[in-house]
């Protein structure tokens, strides 16, 4: 029965911190993507789960370590969840610079109707397209591989952007 509650105590201490963890990673994403007052109640209950597994974790911990080591665990697979989670709902917005000197990018691009500026470059060898994009973050996977289907040789650059001001941003996920 005391190992029971030992084990039940561990579990809990664990799922508490990944909890923690997980809405923490989430909550600094939302943030800094605009949305302050979902930040500010996801970091209310973030505060609410911390007492929580903070409390069951300290309560004589001299005398049962263990719980240091699920407190511990919880954290690095809370963030881990964190960032899973976070990468499945891709909030925000990217600028995708891709470098071609194939005019068909261009076409199926333009297929798909994704908006675009291109500027001609010219390479170590050839001429070449510099076409830049202002995408939702959920379109970047699909536009990046439908870029390397036509051409895998070009080369694509991805930065996250914070302020997208005009233009035609059109999500496509």
């Amino acid at each position: 029965m005391v190992k029971n509650m030992h084990l039940l105590i561990y579990l809990a201490i664990f799922f508490l911190k990944l909890l923690e963890n997980a809405l923490g990673t989430v909550r600094m994403i939302v943030a800094m993507n605009g949305k302050k007052t979902l930040g500010a109640i996801l970091q209310f209950l973030i505060g609410i789960v911390w007492v929580a597994s903070a409390s069951m974790a300290i309560t004589n911990v001299a005398s049962d370590p263990i719980k240091v080591l699920a407190f511990a665990l919880g954290s690095a697979f809370g963030s881990y969840v964190g960032c899973a989670v976070e990468n499945k709902i891709a909030m925000g917005e990217n600028i995708l610079f891709c470098i071609t000197s194939c005019v068909e990018v261009l076409n199926q691009l333009n297929e798909e109707g994704f908006s675009y500026t291109t500027l001609l470059g010219s390479g170590t060898k050839d001429s070449c397209y510099v076409i830049l994009l202002a995408i939702p973050r959920k379109s970047k996977k699909k536009i990046i591989q439908l870029i390397k289907k036509i051409d895998y040789r070009a080369m694509i650059i991805s930065e996250v952007s914070d302020t997208i001001v005009g233009g035609n941003v059109i999500s496509h996920t």
